[in-house]
């Protein structure tokens, strides 16, 4: 199911990168962004013990990039991903 979704994602949401995260282990599926993102979001993903979803960046209101997620993960994770996307985007 989760991949019908990403497919979906990458279809209508035209997303800058997506990634996915499994059994606590995030990995960057499309698109482009920086290895230190990818490796914060592995330690929010194993902290936080997050079984499946994934992140996601979209352009937003005035072209700055915002980061969304699948409804596997939930607004206080998002948070947390969103505070680390700062740091980096």
């Amino acid at each position: 199911m989760l991949g019908l979704k990403i497919i979906i994602c990458r279809l209508f949401e035209n997303p800058q990168f997506i990634v996915k995260i499994e059994t606590g282990k995030a990995s960057k599926i499309a698109g482009i962004t920086k290895p230190g993102f990818i490796a914060d979001c592995n330690e929010i993903a194993a902290r936080n013990e997050i079984e499946a979803g994934f992140i996601y960046s979209v352009k937003g209101k005035y072209d700055k990039y915002i980061l969304k997620a699948s409804n596997e993960i939930s607004k206080e994770l998002l948070q947390q991903f969103r505070n680390t996307f700062g740091l980096y985007h």
